[in-house]
């Protein structure tokens, strides 16, 4: 009698071995296949081991036969893992695959967990500090007119803005 090699099994009255399917493994002489654990998985029949996912992907199951990229707005850091983490508010994960969020520039926000772009401030807000989680709107005085601003501007000297404003107006007569 010989033994199965790895990646094949026989059954105990078997003189026939058979080969694993994706998903499952079997070292040398195996009396059956065994599920890829969760964080693994093997593409191939017949394979001896399942491979750990690579940071960036992720098997949520069993007898996974492909790791899964994590979706953008998630991430996963470590091999071998089970799922994807979502982002925090003021970080994305543009694209998918992705082993670490990055904070929103200067000008920019992300309000919710999960991410997947920053959003710009709207005109009369800005946002100074990067890896926000909202604009803040310009103070009475102030205006900003562009969308992503990073700073309120000071209204001239003959005009007012109210808070939140994108645009200074002219002050009334006997104001400055």
């Amino acid at each position: 009698c010989s033994q199965c090699a790895p990646g094949d099994w026989a059954a105990a009255a078997s003189v026939n071995c058979s080969t694993c399917p994706a998903g499952r493994y079997s070292g040398l002489g195996a009396p059956g296949c065994s599920a890829c654990d969760p964080g693994r998985a093997s593409a191939e029949a017949g394979s001896a081991a399942c491979e750990a996912c690579l940071p960036g992907f992720y098997a949520a199951n069993a007898s996974a036969r492909n790791c899964t990229a994590c979706a953008a707005g998630t991430v996963q850091g470590a091999s071998g893992q089970e799922g994807c983490e979502a982002c925090a508010p003021g970080t994305v994960a543009p694209a998918p695959a992705a082993t670490a969020c990055a904070k929103c520039s200067s000008g920019t926000f992300a309000p919710a967990a999960g991410a997947a772009a920053c959003g710009e401030c709207a005109p009369g807000t800005s946002q100074r500090v990067s890896g926000a989680e909202s604009c803040e709107p310009c103070g009475a005085g102030t205006f900003a007119p562009d969308s992503g601003s990073v700073a309120c501007s000071a209204c001239p000297v003959g005009y007012d803005a109210g808070e939140g404003s994108a645009t200074c107006d002219r002050a009334a007569a006997g104001f400055y």
